[in-house]
């Protein structure tokens, strides 16, 4: 009876146990499956990314071929603006009114076009209250130049979060910042300094190539205006500075067929960061991708293809053009940037970097300049791959900010826009104003000529 018992007492603690391992190793799979499906989403390789569209799984760094860009609309943007929100003032302030009748729009185009912005954008409007008293409201009726109406707008604001998917840029607005005045500064210039890269220079009637003195690339160059001033350059100038940049790119691609990703940047000014005073832009052929920011427009193209089947950059022009924030020369578009990175952001884009698409920017540069009297700017300009290779190829694309005032010492970078969100307070539809008076009234027809 007692062998009987203890025999019993054994089976049952192998039963146990048994139960306990099996118990152990589905609790092990379970967490590993799991484990293993947040560091796939963590790193966008989900095995269902892109199931729907496209061959295969989403792969960082794997770009497809997608289709080409195109800046062609089915419908003009004043269509859209009368039938998919009639009545409605467009500005920053009226964008949930605004999407709030879209939403609602009957015409098969106003629902496609509603579709495909909010595929790509989120926008939310919020209320909030402050309580402004005593000395410092005196204050703070100093900084928006005793404007009473304005004052009142600072007990209740309005802010305005847009987010984009599939780059996840973010811009916060709020409108009455763009109301505040702004004292305008002086023009200062300066001598012209440079080094020279190995190869020869390359010379053109009103420009030079030079190298950076401290590159951080191994091909970073420098075009420079032969002349001086900072602001006083004319659109034959400017094009001549662009072709001298073009010429810079196949000299060095024929050079080292390996890096084929070129991106011209160009800072005006000190407070735009700019070393020198004098006008000068760098060049850079990159080896792989396109740097950082420009590839994660690209990674959004790659992901939205897969989403869509669609080029991310003719919706991204398309969605902008609807909702009338841009002007068109010929196949080049300009808009005025919904998630702008800084102040009044225009997006210039073309499936090429033509004659079109360098004097969009120059017309763009000179409304900051010129009748925005808003002297420093920074932009940046990506351009399709060279070699040959059509995978993940984007359309040349710049983008341009102003710097704030040439005379301030305070600087218009802040935390928030390094590791939160921009923090940009600019009406978009006033931008876009400045930059359709600009193409009017500098707009020479040169089609036909080289570029």
């Amino acid at each position: 009876m007692k062998v009987r018992m203890t025999s019993t007492v054994q089976m049952k603690r192998s039963h146990l146990i048994g139960i306990s391992f099996i118990i152990m190793l589905v609790l092990y799979v379970v967490f590993s499956s799991l484990r293993l499906g947040w560091l796939s989403s963590l790193h966008g390789q989900s095995d269902d990314a892109g199931s729907s569209h496209g061959s295969g799984t989403l792969k960082r760094g794997k770009y497809s071929v997608w289709p080409d860009f195109s800046v062609a609309l089915d419908k003009q943007p004043d269509w859209f603006v009368k039938n998919c929100w009639p009545g409605e003032k467009l500005s920053v302030s009226a964008v949930s009114q605004v999407m709030g009748r879209w939403a609602e729009a009957l015409p098969l185009h106003c629902s496609e076009m509603y579709k495909t912005f909010v595929t790509i954008f989120d926008v939310k409007t919020l209320k909030t209250k402050v309580l402004i008293e005593g000395p410092f409201a005196k204050k703070v009726k100093k900084w928006l130049g005793n404007n009473e109406d304005l004052f009142q707008e600072a007990n209740d604001q309005t802010v305005i979060k847009i987010y984009n998917f599939y780059t996840n840029e973010q811009v916060l607005i709020n409108p009455l910042r763009d109301k505040r005045p702004i004292a305008k500064p002086q023009k200062p210039e300066r001598e012209l300094f440079t080094a020279q890269d190995h190869f020869t220079r390359l010379e053109s009637e009103h420009s030079v190539s030079a190298s950076n003195t401290f590159k951080w690339d191994k091909w970073h160059g420098l075009i420079l205006t032969k002349q001086h001033h900072p602001l006083n350059w004319n659109e034959e100038q400017f094009m001549d500075l662009m072709k001298t940049a073009m010429k810079w790119f196949e000299v060095v691609q024929a050079q080292d067929t390996s890096f084929s990703y070129p991106v011209i940047i160009w800072d005006l000014l000190p407070h735009a960061s700019a070393s020198q005073i004098h006008p000068h832009i760098h060049t850079n052929l990159n080896a792989e991708r396109y740097y950082g920011y420009l590839e994660n427009w690209r990674s959004a193209g790659e992901l939205y293809y897969h989403d869509t089947s669609r080029n991310y950059f003719t919706d991204l022009a398309g969605t902008h053009k609807a909702l009338n924030l841009s002007i068109q020369l010929g196949e080049a578009v300009a808009f005025a940037h919904l998630i702008p990175r800084k102040d009044d952001e225009v997006v210039v884009m073309s499936r090429l970097p033509d004659e079109d698409f360098f004097k969009l920017i120059y017309y763009t540069v000179r409304a900051f300049i010129e009748d925005m009297e808003k002297f420093c700017f920074s932009l940046a300009v990506a351009l399709p791959t060279m070699g040959g290779d059509k995978t993940g190829q984007i359309p040349a694309f710049a983008r341009i900010v102003t710097r704030g005032s040439v005379s301030s010492i305070r600087s218009d970078i802040s935390s928030v826009d390094l590791f939160v969100a921009s923090n940009v307070n600019i009406d978009p539809y006033k931008v876009i104003g400045y930059i359709r008076n600009s193409v009017a009234k500098r707009y020479t027809d040169t089609s036909g000529a080289s570029f």
